[in-house]
């Protein structure tokens, strides 16, 4: 008869999952769910009260958008246009500008944050931002101050004693106003009289940072946050989390403050430049007309000529245009000379002077400066960040090399037809001198002295509602970003409860599950019958429970009411309806592997037999790792099975005998070479004869069949053979292989036996201990 199944059964069977049985075995390792969540609990616990409280504070500011088209201020004929910077206007650049580098350090020298203070508290060091009752008076410039985390103890009211984590062995008195030198920082420490008297600072443990400028800018730019408040809107929310609150409000303000400013200044710095250039101009103009006038007064004091005649004063007002149109062409002419000279010189866009600063009319130089003023505000807002050339920044240096080439080159065109324009008006100038010269010699001296008087005069006047209207452009620039809302705190970051409670639930409940399932799931051991049964038509004699010493199983069997005595007596029982050859019931024990509690359950069924008044007889045929008589203390007065089936001595003294009424042994006596060979020789048959003629029981124990081939020989000389397998120790697949190996399939009359079940969990199906019904 087959031990197992066909093919495709056991397939099915593999494939079946019983969820019931999955979660009783689940519960035999409940105390995993305990011991986590304890575990759990005091790491989270002490995480919580360990970890710095860290604050959201937020402002929300209002960054404008692009502004394409700028009113003009002052009169149609001088009109200075309004300065369009709406390259700095961009939304996008604006953000990355409002983070950047430059940004935060303008932020910081505005703010006393060279010097961070800190109080101990039980489980970490809290920040007192404005509330430490001592100040660190810095004597080393900010861009030289070096990191360094200093502990303070204060050992009186002036003396005090500093220490460094990192140098347990540094310790230094001090006392206050003196001057310290430590680590290239040289500095004082004064008592800060708004708290020194509001904390008990004597029985308090104080620290105190000195940060470098580089760590300031590092630590709260990589800090800072901006968000859109609210989708489509182009408010954002500027935010930063902060151990200290106010300390953070007073960052972000500050910070925000900053990005206002930043347009103004940018549309300022245009203007600016124009009215200085404006004022330039007006120097030499200004000595020019003080030089004309007293010319004028002094000829007509001299010459008592007030007034020149009509004709006179025709040529003049013919004059005095021409000279205003070749001054207006002078001033195209110069300013197209001064675009040619910067754009040779590569010099920086930023001061680029637009051509409404001359009253200049050229609007296809002015769209080219405008798109090289955005470009340039696109490239400086990218070089913002970046420390690593960016690809795009190459791209826009690219375009704006070819508008600067453009601009040159219509520079150069329009130097040409000025100069030809000028020639023009010089022209006209001279053949009007031709009628000044037919004038009478003092009329011609008043009248080239009052021309030069009056043309002078009108490019003064000029000049000066030029410069008022760069002034009206300047006062009438606005900032394009807006404080909505100044900083505010937000609520708490960390600790965060609800991290914590998930990492309980985590930690503490769905881990230990997991554990568990996983421990159940990947177990390819043998766990209870129903591993057994399941797999195999062997039939299951019995299963032993647990015992905790070796000592206490052989004491249990002479208990007839504890469980392993009652165990052995069932399989006993069941052992009885084998049949035998008529003469004494030879009984075989072997296991896969060693460690499977097969010496030990030839010993429980020898002395159980032997309890029945039954002579019995346990042979340790394990000549290769003896144990039957350690378990049975016994010590060997003869040679053992060993020299008796390696001897011919008939006589030699082979059995022992035991404490134990009607039961006898033969040990195995000293480890052979050759314990197969031993077993296949006829000796072997002749001496289980022998035996079988003077005792009624005989209990084989012979080696793991899986390893040797022991097992195998002795078998045909036992009436049944018991294959001993162990909870939560034989591995199935093992044990599945060897029941199908042709060295097991041919033992006749073989059994199951499951060995080590423990005895306070119920086994999975009708076969069940309790240890109220052995009491």
């Amino acid at each position: 008869m087959d031990n197992f199944p066909d093919s495709e059964s056991f397939q099915q069977d593999e494939k079946s999952f019983d969820f019931w049985k999955i979660i009783l075995r689940a519960l035999r390792y409940w105390y995993i769910l305990p011991i986590c969540l304890v575990i759990t609990l005091a790491a989270v616990f002490y995480l919580y009260k360990s970890t710095v409280p860290l604050y959201k504070v937020n402002a929300q500011l209002l960054i404008s958008g692009d502004q394409k088209e700028v009113p003009t201020i002052g009169s149609a004929e001088g009109a200075l246009p309004g300065i369009n910077i709406g390259a700095y206007s961009n939304i996008e650049n604006q953000l990355v500008i409002l983070t950047s580098t430059k940004q935060i350090e303008k932020t910081l020298a505005n703010l006393d944050f060279q010097v961070s203070y800190f109080e101990d508290e039980t489980f970490y060091q809290r920040e007192i931002y404005n509330e430490s009752p001592f100040t660190v008076k810095l004597e080393t410039p900010k861009s030289d101050l070096v990191y360094r985390h200093y502990n303070i103890k204060f050992t009186d009211e002036k003396t005090f004693e500093l220490t460094k984590d990192k140098n347990p062995d540094f310790k230094e008195k001090h006392v206050f106003f003196e001057k310290i030198n430590l680590d290239g920082n040289e500095f004082a420490i004064i008592p800060n009289e708004d708290n020194i008297g509001k904390s008990s600072y004597l029985s308090t443990q104080y620290s105190f940072t000195i940060n470098s400028e580089f760590y300031l800018v590092s630590y709260y730019k990589s800090r800072v946050s901006i968000n859109n408040f609210h989708r489509g809107s182009s408010v954002f929310d500027i935010s930063l989390d902060v151990n200290n609150v106010q300390k953070g409000k007073d960052f972000i303000n500050e910070l925000a403050r900053n990005s206002v400013n930043y347009t103004l200044e940018k549309k300022n710095q245009v203007a600016n430049n124009t009215i200085r250039f404006i004022e330039s101009q007006l120097i030499g103009v200004g000595d020019s007309l003080s030089v004309a006038k007293s010319v004028l007064e002094n000829f007509r004091s001299r010459n008592e000529m007030m007034d020149v005649s009509a004709q006179g004063q025709m040529i003049i007002d013919k004059t005095q245009e021409l000279q205003v149109e070749k001054n207006l062409l002078q001033t195209q002419l110069d300013y197209f000379n001064y675009l040619v000279d910067y754009m040779k010189g590569d010099q920086d866009v930023l001061n680029l002077l637009p051509p409404s600063a001359y009253g200049v009319e050229n609007p296809m130089i002015g769209q080219m400066i405008t798109e090289l003023s955005t470009l340039n505000a696109e490239k400086e807002g990218l070089q913002f960040n970046s420390k690593i050339e960016n690809p795009n920044v190459a791209r826009i240096a690219r375009r704006m090399d070819v508008l600067k080439r453009s601009i040159e080159q219509q520079a150069q065109s329009n130097i040409q037809s000025t100069n030809k324009a000028i020639n023009g008006v010089d022209q006209r100038l001279m053949a009007l001198s031709r009628d000044i010269r037919r004038l009478p010699k003092q009329e011609q001296k008043l009248l080239d002295i009052e021309r030069k008087f009056q043309t002078t005069d009108k490019m003064y006047t000029y000049l000066i509602e030029r410069r008022s209207d760069a002034q009206l452009a300047k006062a009438a620039n606005t900032p394009d970003n807006e404080v909505v809302e100044y900083a505010r705190a937000a609520g708490i970051v960390k600790p965060n409860v609800k991290t914590f409670l998930i990492m309980v639930v985590f930690f503490g409940v769905f881990l230990p599950f997991g554990i568990i399932f996983l421990i159940v799931m990947t177990n390819n051991k043998i766990l209870d019958r129903e591993d057994l049964e399941s797999k195999t038509q062997i039939p299951l004699i019995g299963v032993v429970p647990r015992w905790s010493k070796s000592e206490d199983i052989l004491n249990g069997m002479l208990n007839p009411r504890s469980s392993i005595s009652e165990t052995i007596r069932s399989i006993r029982t069941s052992l009885e309806f084998y049949p035998t050859n008529g003469g004494a019931r030879k009984i075989l024990l072997t296991s896969g592997l060693p460690g499977e509690g097969k010496s030990i359950t030839s010993v429980n069924i020898a002395i159980s037999y032997a309890q029945l008044g039954k002579k019995t007889l346990l042979i340790d045929f394990d000549m290769r790792r003896p144990t039957i008589d350690k378990v049975l203390k016994i010590k060997s007065n003869g040679t053992g099975l060993s020299r008796h089936l390696s001897s011919t001595d008939k006589d030699m003294h082979l059995i022992e005998t035991t404490e134990y009424p009607n039961l006898d042994v033969i040990p195995a006596g000293v480890t052979p070479p050759n314990p197969a060979e031993l077993i296949a020789r006829d000796r072997t048959n002749t001496l289980l004869q022998e035996l079988e003629r003077l005792y009624e029981v005989i209990v084989i124990d012979s080696p793991p069949i899986g390893l040797v081939t022991d097992a195998a020989l002795l078998q045909k000389y036992a009436d049944l053979t018991i294959f001993v397998t162990r909870h939560n120790h034989t591995p199935k697949a093992m044990l599945f292989n060897l029941l199908k190996d042709s060295k097991v399939t041919k033992i006749k009359n073989l059994c199951l036996l499951l060995n080590d079940l423990p005895v306070t969990k119920r086994a999975y199906n009708s076969y069940a201990y309790s240890g109220k019904y052995y009491d």
